[in-house]
């Protein structure tokens, strides 16, 4: 297998598409049409990003036994909550390929293991008292950003509800004008907790960052990292 390149072009000008006659005769000598080899190049770098993305699921998609995706043929559901009504198993290894939006809260059952592609966001449109709960032995690779876009009252935004969780990087967004009473809580007496925490107020109100019910029982591993 070739080995996958690193160079992008990021052509930033969007430029203007040929009329369909020259699309279908083509170019002969001419003045160079500058407008029109922007949009080529534009175009060309909006779909090499895309296959990029593609790509990262397709070389990894042997790791995984579920895909959600609602775009890539391939895919198993078309969002986590699709899966979640089915029959999740223990130990089930699941790739999120796109952003999903939240219709209820999410509920992590024990054992599963996510992986996010990067910049993957869980967000929500309607309000939710709460938005997340994750259960035992629970593992998540890369972010988990989860960002709250509608308006009242959240309780909790993300619940650890779960001996042995691990996530890489939990973060937590308030992009609302509501207000989350606890951006982030860890149920009484549950151990072996691992995760790096970001809460991040963009507008609105978050009350506390992390609730802690039982203190003594979080690893040395948890991190706050910022409130902002």
């Amino acid at each position: 297998m070739l080995t996958k390149p690193t160079q992008e072009i990021n052509w930033g000008v969007t430029g203007t598409a040929p009329s369909a006659p020259k699309k279908a005769s083509g170019y002969a000598q001419e003045g160079v049409p500058f407008e029109e080899f922007n949009w080529l190049f534009y175009v060309n770098d909006v779909w090499n990003k895309y296959l990029d993305s593609v790509c990262d699921y397709i070389l990894q998609g042997h790791e995984y036994d579920v895909l959600i995706s609602s775009v890539l043929s391939q895919s198993d559901y078309n969002t986590i909550q699709d899966y979640l009504l089915d029959t999740p198993q223990p130990n089930d290894r699941i790739l999120i390929a796109e952003d999903q939006v939240l219709s209820s809260k999410l509920i992590l059952p024990d054992g599963i293991k996510i992986k996010t592609l990067k910049g993957i966001k869980f967000t929500t449109v309607s309000n939710l008292a709460e938005l997340f709960e994750i259960g035992n032995d629970v593992e998540i690779l890369e972010d988990c950003i989860i960002e709250a876009n509608h308006t009242g009252l959240i309780g909790e935004a993300v619940i650890l509800n779960g001996h042995n969780i691990h996530v890489q990087n939990l973060i937590v967004i308030n992009n609302s004008t509501g207000t989350i009473t606890d951006a982030i809580r860890v149920e009484a007496a549950k151990k072996g907790i691992q995760s790096n925490f970001l809460v991040y107020q963009k507008t609105g109100t978050i009350t506390n960052a992390l609730d802690d019910l039982d203190n003594v029982e979080l690893s040395n591993d948890i991190t706050v990292l910022a409130r902002v």
